[in-house]
């Protein structure tokens, strides 16, 4: 066994290894320094939401060591409105290089130099893809970890994150450390504090993140150990300060990289035992370094399985509104009530099985809106009640508290985000839960779902509309309403909803005939566009003559056996937007700099259909706004407008702020026109999302809201149609 190379130095300070984004789209690799430098403009973009959650851990933990967090609770408020500071984190990390360096002979990052000396010994290392919880999903980490074999050295910045993701998300189980190497208890590792639970933490840029989070510490701050110091062996030891929790290490590892900054093999052992303290009388969130976790109802971790999808807010929605003083989701609802404006949360979790079994990770958005609106308080609550019930009734065969079978994985994220849902009274929310419910379930079960709407009662406990009332009002009645707002959501009569209980007949399928033309190959433009294109400046580009060549250029790659791994690329690049990928550079060249983010939407958007439904044609000649006309639940009738699902989706595509916000909604309503065999106009889709902005919504609700045949669409989208249909 080889010893870290004395030569190997690797500083998160200085060296680039964060994935972001900035304002515009474009994204890059950056040091912490870096960072804290353009923290204005650049977002975390990390494709795993560990990384994504570790990075912003370790962020926060440098801005409390540096001290830059408010005093006090009305401090706080004064930081959401004017920003941080962090000019004292800057400087703290420009004169802490080292004690930032994955490699440093002597105090290496979240790591325990002392394992040198135990390096040579036979059995001491094991495979770098040790540290990945990725690689076991399904299988215990840490005893049956059989893709070991296949493991190959990773990249400093790789094993920086891997670094991270083990000290903050470890789990429990026996680990491959041989006891006679490391010593007594080497070899049972426990699991950190987040692991099977959730934690949140706001979004937006790095300095809008650390606006939000770093709230008043209740307690002592303390100073960050950066370095594994010597513990007390097996014995449990407490927790001292927030930053000692926050950089707690519960693992002792010493990367071995090689000459070239490679690092191939790990030496790993148990860490530090953290002594639990009793919380039957508070909330764990209370505990130091426990702030960003969700609570349950007892004061407990909430636990991961409880979101049944990627798309599951409504458990989170609930927790928000009654997480307990000293957490720091209450201190954000405070300080909302005051200032009037709230963060996108972003909620990441990861499952586990008897301690040890990774069963997945979740990584669920929380839009502003719903946790600055207090009517979700009481709609979650009411989805979560109906959600309970059915479960009562029909209890799923692997126990769970919030699902049973009766109920598919998420039930209920559309009507939260809902307005008409909302608005309804309890009751109300009742009838349209069971009534989105039975379009979801067999016939066979509709008896047992009757059951469980009929029998919601809510609890004396929960009656108070206002969770927050024995502290201060929220913000009451809804967000302040956008310019335009009441023009570009137009209210439908109670039966186009199906709010009266009256199924309400289809539409001639006359009036929506452009929802179904679609083509083999790429349109072509018109005489008209053409000219249109060749008079136009070129001085950035022409949107309308970079449509067409992406439109094309995305045919030829999915038909061309040398190219089909290109979607596969851009369909990953949906869910996780990264530029370290060879279709991210093939579809950037073809579009100037501007609508970079643009293409890559489109390009993703294109291999998620082709990937849902590989029979759908390719090339469609109708507005995905349009489209949705024809989209449906299951067993249900109505479309469209009436369908409420469809319409909550619609909501929020039209509410979408950016493209950042506009992407998991889309590649859902891609997903859902590629299973119905339906295709969108896909240039017309890219010109979208290059002008995306209130004329662009505005036409959006248009094409969702009206019923309309095609030769009453504009003449430049009739005209472009007619040749459309002549391609095809």
């Amino acid at each position: 066994m080889r010893p870290t190379h004395p030569s190997a130095s690797f500083s998160l300070a200085t060296q680039p290894w964060i994935d972001v984004v900035d304002d515009d789209g474009r994204p890059d690799i950056v040091s912490i320094q870096q960072a804290l430098e353009r923290a204005e403009h650049l977002h975390l973009a990390a494709a795993d939401p560990l990384v994504w959650a570790a990075t912003a851990r370790l962020l926060t933990t440098i801005a409390y060591h540096a001290r830059c967090g408010p005093r006090d609770q009305d401090a706080y408020v004064r930081q959401v409105r004017n920003g941080v500071d962090l000019q004292p984190a800057l400087r703290w990390v420009r004169e802490h290089e080292t004690d930032l360096d994955l490699f440093h002979p002597r105090w290496p990052l979240f790591q325990d130099s002392t394992l040198r000396e135990v390096a040579d010994r036979p059995g001491a290392g094991l495979p770098v893809l040790y540290l990945d919880p990725a690689a076991a999903i399904s299988r215990p980490l840490l005893v049956d970890h059989r893709p070991l074999q296949a493991s190959v050295p990773v990249s400093a910045r790789r094993a920086a994150g891997l670094l991270l993701v083990q000290q903050m998300w470890a789990t429990g189980g026996k680990i491959r450390a041989k006891q006679r190497v490391y010593g007594r208890g080497a070899a049972f590792g426990r699991a950190s504090a987040p692991t099977g639970g959730v934690v949140w933490h706001p979004a937006g840029t790095v300095a809008e993140q650390l606006t939000w989070r770093l709230i008043p510490v209740l307690g002592v701050l303390g100073h960050a150990s950066f370095t594994h110091t010597p513990s007390a062996g097996t014995e449990e030891i407490p927790v001292g300060s927030e930053l000692d929790a926050l950089t707690w290490q519960p693992r002792r590892i010493l990367l071995l990289p090689e000459a070239d900054g490679t690092v191939p093999r790990v030496l790993l052992a148990q860490g530090w035992r953290m002594q639990h303290p009793d919380v039957t009388d508070s909330s764990i969130t209370a505990l130091p370094g426990n702030r960003d976790l969700v609570d349950a109802e007892d004061g407990q971790k909430f636990i991961s399985h409880r979101l049944t999808s990627d798309h599951d807010q409504a458990p989170l929605l609930e927790r928000w509104w009654r997480a307990p003083e000293g957490s720091w989701a209450h201190a954000v609802r405070h300080a909302s009530a005051k200032t009037g404006r709230s963060p996108n949360v972003v909620a990441i979790g990861l499952a586990i099985r008897d301690h040890t079994v990774i069963v997945h990770q979740r990584r669920i958005t929380l839009p502003a809106a719903l946790l600055s609106d207090p009517r979700t308080a009481r709609a979650a609550l009411t989805t979560m009640h109906f959600r309970r019930r059915a479960h009562s009734v029909a209890p799923n065969r692997v126990s769970s508290p919030v699902t049973g079978t009766l109920l598919p994985p998420g039930f209920g994220a559309d009507l939260v985000n809902n307005s008409q849902f909302l608005n309804a009274e309890p009751d109300e929310q009742v009838a349209q839960l069971f009534t989105a419910a039975c379009s979801t379930a067999g016939a066979h079960r509709r008896r047992a779902l009757l059951a469980a709407a009929v029998s919601h009662v809510l609890h004396d406990d929960d009656a108070e509309a206002d969770p927050d009332a024995s502290e201060e009002p929220p913000v009451t009645g809804r967000p302040a309403e956008e310019p335009g707002q009441l023009e570009l959501f137009p209210s439908a009569p109670a039966t186009e909803l199906g709010t009266s209980g009256d199924q309400v007949a289809e539409e001639p399928a006359a009036d929506d005939d452009f929802l179904f033309v679609t083509a083999a190959r790429a349109p072509q433009p018109s005489a008209k566009t053409r000219r249109r294109v060749e008079i136009s400046a070129a001085g950035e580009g022409d949107t309308s003559e970079a449509g067409f060549a992406l439109e094309k250029q995305l045919g030829r790659w999915s038909i061309h056996p040398r190219t089909r791994y290109i979607l596969p690329q851009l369909a990953t690049w949906i869910v996780h937007p990264s530029p370290d990928t060879r279709a991210y550079r093939l579809v950037t060249n073809l579009v100037p700099d501007h609508l970079h983010h643009a293409a890559l939407l489109t390009a993703g958007l294109y291999a998620v259909h082709q990937r849902t439904n590989s029979r759908a044609e390719r090339y469609g000649g109708a507005p995905l706004a349009r489209l949705m006309r024809a989209f449906g639940s299951p067993g249900s009738p109505l479309r469209g407008p009436a369908d409420l699902p469809t319409r909550a989706a619609a909501h929020q595509l039209l509410h979408a702020p950016d493209l950042h916000a506009l992407r998991p909604l889309l590649a859902r309503a891609v997903s859902k026109a590629a299973v119905q065999e339906l295709t969108p106009h896909w240039r017309e889709l890219f010109n979208d999302l290059a002008d995306w902005g209130p004329p662009v919504r505005q036409k959006w609700a248009d094409q969702f809201y009206t019923p309309r045949p095609a030769h009453h669409l504009p003449a430049t989208v009739s005209a472009d149609l007619s040749q459309d249909c002549a391609a095809s």
